[in-house]
C-alpha cells in the first residue's frame, strides 16, 4: 500500500471513529466494522481515478451514516419482534419509559427521512447536510466541493438546518 492510499486509510478510519462516538455504549458494530461495511458497499461502485480525497471522504461518510442507519433500523425491527407487547428491561431502569438508545435511533430515522425530503426540493443543500454532519467538513472544505462560495453555503447551511428542524417537528407531531 503506498503512502497516500495509507494516509486515505488512516483518514476514513477516524471518520468512522467519530462517527461511532455519537452511538450507543453498547453497539454491536466497531468503528472498523463500520469501515469495512462502506467499503464493502461502496468497492463495487469506486471510480478508479478519484483525485480528491474530500470526494472520498465524502463518499464514505454517506455511505457510513446510511449504514448506521440501517443497522438502526434492523435493531428496531428486531426488539419489536422479540419484546412485542412486554415491558422491556430498559423501562425498569428508565421509569420515564423512553429508552435512550430508541430514542436516538428514532431521531437518526426522522433525519433520514428529513434529508431524503429536503434533497427532494433542495438537492444541494441535502449534499451540504451530509458533508458538514456525516463528513465532519467545514465551511471552506464544503464550497470547494459543491463549488459554490462559502457565504452561499453558509446561507444553504442555515436554511438546511431549520428546514431540518421543521420537517422533524412535523414528523413528530405526525403531521407528515
Amino acid at each position: 500500500m503506498d503512502t497516500a492510499t495509507g494516509d486515505l486509510y488512516s483518514e476514513l478510519r477516524s471518520l468512522a471513529r467519530v462517527l461511532m462516538r455519537g452511538e450507543r455504549k453498547n453497539h454491536t458494530l466497531s468503528a472498523t466494522d463500520l469501515f469495512h461495511e462502506a467499503y464493502f458497499r461502496l468497492s463495487p461502485r469506486l471510480p478508479e481515478g478519484l483525485d480528491k480525497r474530500q470526494d472520498v471522504r465524502s463518499l464514505f461518510a454517506v455511505t457510513m451514516r446510511r449504514v448506521l442507519i440501517d443497522h438502526a433500523r434492523r435493531r428496531n425491527r428486531r426488539n419489536n419482534i422479540l419484546w412485542p407487547n412486554v415491558v422491556r428491561p430498559e423501562e425498569f431502569l428508565n421509569p420515564t419509559g423512553v429508552d435512550p438508545d430508541r430514542y436516538k435511533m428514532d431521531r437518526m430515522e426522522l433525519l433520514e427521512r428529513a434529508l431524503k425530503q429536503l434533497g427532494l426540493t433542495y438537492p444541494v443543500h441535502a449534499k451540504l447536510v451530509e458533508l458538514k454532519i456525516f463528513g465532519g467538513l467545514d465551511i471552506a472544505a464544503c464550497s470547494e466541493l459543491l463549488g459554490i462560495s462559502e457565504a452561499t453555503v453558509q446561507r444553504h447551511w442555515q436554511f438546511s438546518k431549520a428546514s431540518l428542524a421543521r420537517l422533524i417537528k412535523r414528523y413528530e407531531q405526525g403531521l407528515e
